[in-house]
This record gives C-alpha cells, sequence and structure tokens, in this order.
C-alpha cells in the first residue's frame, strides 16, 4: 500500500493511492522512540518509504515508520465545521456515507413531507441505524439498515414482511424469483422464503474469515447476478447463481454498480469504469472526484460525486484510450449521495449531503429543489410518481413527486394472451426427494390461501396498473391485490394439482385465481414427461380464453409453449399469430424468445413480418421487443430485418427494437421510420 499525506489542522490525513480512499490519521511516534516500544504501545506500523509525498513534509525528515488510526465522527465534523479540514471535504464526503454520517442541515426553504415513513425501533440503544440497503418495483418496497434488518412493505407503507440477517445489509436486488440481500458476513440471501437462507458465499480466500466480507454493489439484469465486493473483486453469476467469471479491479467502494447488455459500469473513488458484459474486460474508464451515486440512462451513465457535481458519460468509450465523454451535467448545493430516474428516464432526482433534494431534466435544468428533516438519503428509488428513500437516521420514506414537475405515471412494461383446442386429464405425481414434504393438492385451501393475501388498496393500484378501465385492454378484469412472488410460492406449494381444478382457477373472475393456475402449469411442466408435456400444451391452447392479460402471457408461454416446440413444429405459432384475439397474437411472438435464446430467429422474423401493421400498441412492444433480443445473440439478422421494414414499422416497435443501439444509429433508423 502507499499512501498520500494531507495536512488537516495540526493532524496528518492518509489517502490511498490506489483506491482514492480516505484511510485514517496518522501517528507519529517521538524521534528517538523504538519501532518496537511504538509497536508495543501502539500495534502495527506502516514503514516510510509507503509515503509518496513524505518529502513535502520536512518536519518528518526523522520519520522511518508510523502507525495509522482510523477516524470516528468527531473527525467528519471537523472536516464540516473547521475551515483547517474543508480541502479534505471531497474525501469525507465518500466515507461519510460509507458510515451513514448525518451531514443534515436545519430545513430551509420549501420542505418536502412524506405520504409515509418508517423508521424502524433500535432496541439495542437510542442511537440511529442507518439504512443503505433499498429496493423497490411495483409489487413493494424493500430496506435493509446496519443491523441486518430486512423490512418489506406495500406501496401504502404497511408492513408485509421482515427478516433478521447476522450483519449489515448493504444491497437488495430482485428478479422474478425472490428477492435477494448481500450481508457483511459475506453471503448473498435468497429472502423468498419463511426465513433468509444464503444461497450464494461471496467470500475471497484471502479475506480472513474472522472479517466482515463487505459486498458493495449488487445488480441483477438479463439472468445475470453481479457482485462488487469491498476488496475490488467483481463475481458474475448466471440466474442459477453458478460462478461465469471473476475480475479482480482494485476498486471495491462502490456506490453505483449496475449492467446493461453490454456492459457493467462501477462508479468508485476515482470515477468510473466499464467492463465488457461477457469476459470482465475494460473497456474504458474517466476519472471523476468519487462517486457518491448514479443512473443507466439508454445512452449514458450519469453520476454524482464528492465534488457536488452531476456528470453525463457516454456509455460507448473509446477501447484503445479506454477513456469517453464527459460533461457536467448539473451542480448541488452539497455532494450528491443518491439519485434516482423518472420510468420514462426524462428526470433525474438527486439527494445531497445536507437533505437536500433536487429535480433535473435531462438537459440538466433544475426543476424545483426542497429540504427534507428526516436525516439524509443514502439510496433512492422512483416507482411511478413516488420516490422512496432510506436515510442516515434509519427512516424509509415515501415521497410523493411534486406537482412543480410533471409526474411520471406508473406503467408497465410491455406483455399479454388468449385461447384454442381440447383434452384435460391429471398429471400424475411425480417422484420426490424424501425431505420434500407432501404437496398439497386443495383447491379450496389454495382459494382460501389466496384470499387471505388480498390486499384491497394494492388491488386498486394492480387494476390501475393492468388497465381495467372502460375501453382499455384488460375492461373489467377483477384483481385481489397479491404480488407475484407470492403467487409463485402457492403455485408451488399447490403444483400437483390437477386439470379439473386449473380449470376451474382459470375460470374464475380474478386475475390472480388465473395467474396462480397457469403459474401451476409452468411448474409442473419443467419435471413432466413428454406424454404429459403434450397434456400440459393441449390444455394450455384450450384455455387461452383465459390468457387475457400481458403478464398471464407473458411468464407462461416461453416455459410451456416455448420449450415444447423447441425441437417440433410450430405452425400452432402462426394460427396464434393469424387469429383474431389479442392475446393469442401476442403468445405467437413472445413465445419466440425461448427459440432465440437457442440461435434460432427464423420464426421470429416471420411473425414479426405478420404482425408489422398490427394496430395495438401491446403488439408492437411484444414485437420490437423479440427483435432486440435477436439483435442481442446476432445483430446482423436484427439490421437485415430493419433495413427491409424500418420504415413501415409503428414507432413504438421500431424503438424497442434498436433500444440497444448506439445514438447515431439509432437516430438513423429512427428517421426513416414512416410512423411518426
Amino acid at each position: 500500500m502507499s499512501y498520500l499525506i494531507h495536512r488537516a489542522g495540526d493532524r496528518l490525513v492518509l489517502e490511498n493511492t490506489l483506491t482514492g480512499a480516505l484511510v485514517g490519521l496518522m501517528v507519529c511516534p517521538s524521534p528517538n522512540e523504538s519501532r518496537r516500544m511504538f509497536e508495543y504501545d501502539f500495534g502495527s506500523t506502516e514503514s516510510r518509504n509507503s509515503l509518496v509525498n513524505v518529502d513535502g513534509f520536512p518536519e518528518l525528515d526523522y520519520l522511518q515508520f508510523y502507525g495509522v488510526e482510523s477516524l470516528d465522527s468527531s473527525h467528519y465534523a471537523l472536516c464540516y465545521r473547521d475551515q483547517s479540514w474543508q480541502h479534505l471535504r471531497h474525501l469525507f464526503y465518500a466515507e461519510g456515507k460509507a458510515i451513514g454520517f448525518n451531514a443534515n442541515k436545519s430545513p430551509s426553504g420549501s420542505t418536502i413531507n412524506p405520504i409515509w415513513q418508517h423508521t424502524p425501533t433500535n432496541e439495542k440503544g437510542s442511537w440511529k441505524l442507518p439504512a443503505w440497503a433499498l429496493y423497490a418495483n411495483h409489487q413493494g418496497v424493500w430496506m435493509g439498515n446496519r443491523d441486518g434488518l430486512v423490512i418489506a412493505f406495500d406501496h401504502q407503507g404497511q408492513i408485509s414482511n421482515q427478516f433478521q440477517l447476522p450483519k449489515i445489509t448493504r444491497c437488495l436486488i430482485a428478479n422474478e424469483q425472490s428477492i435477494y440481500a448481500t450481508c457483511d458476513d459475506g453471503n448473498l440471501y435468497d429472502l423468498g422464503g419463511k426465513l433468509p437462507r444464503a444461497v450464494y458465499n461471496a467470500r475471497s480466500d484471502a479475506v480472513s474469515i474472522w472479517y466482515d466480507f463487505l459486498i458493495y454493489g449488487l445488480d441483477y439484469d438479463r439472468d445475470r447476478f453481479h457482485i462488487i465486493d469491498f476488496y475490488g473483486r467483481i463475481t458474475q453469476l448466471d440466474a442459477q447463481l453458478q460462478l461465469q467469471w471473476q475480475k479482480q479491479v482494485n476498486q471495491g467502494r462502490s456506490w453505483f454498480f449496475q449492467a446493461d447488455d453490454y456492459a457493467i459500469y462501477q462508479g468508485h473513488n476515482q470515477g468510473v469504469s466499464a467492463y465488457a458484459i461477457a469476459s470482465g474486460k475494460l473497456l474504458w474508464s474517466c476519472d471523476t472526484a468519487a462517486v457518491l451515486c448514479g443512473v443507466l440512462t439508454e445512452d449514458t451513465v450519469i453520476v454524482g460525486t464528492s465534488d457536488c457535481h452531476i456528470y453525463e458519460l457516454s456509455k460507448t468509450g473509446d477501447i484503445k484510450a479506454k477513456n469517453n465523454e464527459i460533461k457536467i451535467f448539473a451542480v448541488c448545493d452539497g455532494a450528491p449521495y443518491a439519485c434516482a430516474i423518472s420510468e420514462d428516464q426524462q428526470v433525474i432526482f438527486v439527494a445531497d449531503h445536507q437533505g437536500g433534494l433536487y429535480a433535473f431534466n435531462r438537459r440538466g435544468d433544475k426543476l424545483w429543489q426542497q429540504s427534507l428533516s428526516c436525516g439524509v438519503i443514502l439510496s433512492m428509488c422512483c416507482v411511478g410518481d413516488r420516490l422512496y428513500g432510506t436515510t442516515t437516521e434509519g427512516t424509509i420514506l415515501c415521497l410523493a413527486i411534486p406537482s412543480a414537475m410533471p409526474a411520471t405515471p406508473i406503467t408497465p412494461p410491455p406483455q399479454h394472451l388468449t385461447s384454442m383446442p381440447s383434452p384435460s386429464a391429471s398429471i400424475p405425481k411425480r417422484n420426490r426427494r424424501k425431505q420434500e414434504p407432501a404437496p398439497i393438492s386443495t383447491l379450496s385451501s389454495l382459494q382460501t390461501d389466496l384470499q387471505a393475501l388480498a390486499n384491497p388498496q394494492k388491488a386498486i393500484a394492480l387494476a390501475r396498473y393492468f388497465q381495467t378501465g372502460q375501453g382499455q385492454y384488460a375492461e373489467g378484469d377483477r384483481f385481489l391485490g397479491i404480488t407475484m412472488p407470492e403467487q409463485r410460492k402457492l403455485a408451488k406449494k399447490y403444483r400437483d394439482l390437477g386439470f379439473v381444478e386449473i380449470s376451474e382457477l382459470l375460470s374464475s373472475e380474478w386475475h390472480e385465481y388465473r395467474l396462480t393456475g397457469l403459474l401451476i402449469l409452468t411448474y409442473q411442466f419443467a419435471k413432466a414427461t413428454p406424454t404429459q408435456q403434450q397434456a400440459i400444451v393441449d390444455f394450455y391452447l384450450a384455455n387461452t380464453h383465459a390468457i387475457n392479460n400481458w403478464d398471464l402471457v407473458d411468464v407462461t408461454c416461453q416455459p410451456i409453449l416455448g420449450m415444447y416446440l423447441l425441437q417440433r413444429d410450430r405452425q400452432i405459432l402462426y394460427q396464434l399469430a393469424n387469429s383474431a384475439s389479442l392475446w393469442e397474437q401476442r403468445i405467437a411472438i413472445v413465445t419466440t424468445g425461448k427459440f432465440i435464446k437457442h440461435g434460432q430467429y427464423q420464426d421470429t422474423i416471420a411473425i414479426a413480418e405478420l404482425l408489422l401493421q398490427h394496430p395495438h400498441h401491446l403488439i408492437h412492444k411484444a414485437v420490437g421487443w423479440m427483435l432486440r433480443e435477436v439483435g442481442k445473440q446476432d445483430r446482423s439478422v436484427l439490421l437485415e430485418f430493419l433495413d427491409q421494414h424500418a420504415s413501415q414499422m409503428p414507432r413504438v416497435m421500431l424503438r424497442y427494437a434498436i433500444e440497444h443501439f448506439d445514438q447515431p444509429q439509432r437516430q438513423a433508423y429512427l428517421q426513416r421510420s414512416a410512423l411518426k
């Protein structure tokens, strides 16, 4: 290790030259003190040759060894208040976020009041427990604090579950299967059951088991988990948590860590770096002050840094120079500790270290600025027209986006379903491992469990979300207000129901009954014999009239119909594509996503051509989505399709298909679109 010395009042402060991180205070021996005596009193020591700029401090000419003392909250207070310490603020801001230091000043001007907030009780004392971990989606909100407490809330602020992990929880993420949390014991935990379950140990052999193993970044994108630990190692896992690759990058303090289809973007104490998604190879890096937060847009990386600036960087850097374009996006009054982006990617929200909250448009113009009175926000998410944040005081708060800015409505991603032929026979029970409990297969029990999970307030939100109003695509559909993870649990529990019972679920007026019945079919199909698979597919096609919303299509057609047709004739998809039913048409195109993953694109292209002039935006989105997936596997196939059809493609379809093109190429195709 090597260090830079900084003078702060009558103290000397050390900075790690490799990571740019604040290390601590330098403790010097007396001029005649022996190293052995100093170590006896102080502990371990460092040698003079580890100091890069010691020659600039003539009072240290005698120095041959020294010690490093950790900083405490009094030193952070000095940095914020003492003029002789203020030149080190850019270092202290990064470390202040790491310890949850509260620099909240008295609110001035307009103060924003939460819709709801919750601060867990600290049973160990009166001190605050900062909360860094936060995840929110349309199903709910999760927070994790310094004591390892993880709490799940619905969007009305009601607690739906909570877990206790052994140590600090820094990261939360979710996928279709579950919610995951990191812990300073080095484990990744699955929180989808009644108790936390450690599913991956990220601990490095280089770190003693007696030390905490800090995981600073966790991301899930396109069936891949990415982890960055404090010790500077990036790990990629597949959806089954199997190791794909690891890379040592040395920069571990990563408050911004996110991936897309092409790269992993890491903000650290010396700037931003991008690594290839397939191998971890460094693509580019860009120097800034310490990165404290960040978001990805379609084309750029936006980060907040310890010099109070918001920077915008192009995603496509110069690989040879390992650098890229950067511009100042905005400037805040304080260091930006957290940021989030609206769902339409048109507004950036930023929270600074003094409790300020800002909104900027994509040009960097400030739309509004307000203050908070409940601590400093450490993490922030935007879902629809609400902002969620966790603070230095351990509070989770829900804020309505002020009316000074056009609110972003909660809109679903593209997806949908419908009907056809017949059989019905029950699926024989499968062999089970001895330790697995006998399944419960009573329809009335499942219906009771579903009703017990009903949430009227959430049902209202879901009805709006799935557009059930008069004249909308899901007119008249009814909801109980049950989340997808809860339904998946029940589908696994009742996975041995027969076709007669599942038929009754599919005929229900309740959306969640139908979805749970379809999920049961996906679990049955995964372990069925070929004969049983044929029966499931026939049953599925005979009941497409019950598959009448986009989520019902998208979570079932690939694992059932797509998997079944992978090695079979696919004429049925063309019959569905030519159906008069919107949902059967969506089944036809979305099912081909399974073929795309196996390098088979011809059916996607053919069905996309059949649906090219479809009038409904849900088909436009589905076709564009599948074309985009083709492009990820083989760009030349997508380009050939676009060169032939771009001028006839609906605008939404085209935008989805070219979402991951670079800006010049995307603009070239958009200009060719005939539907503006």
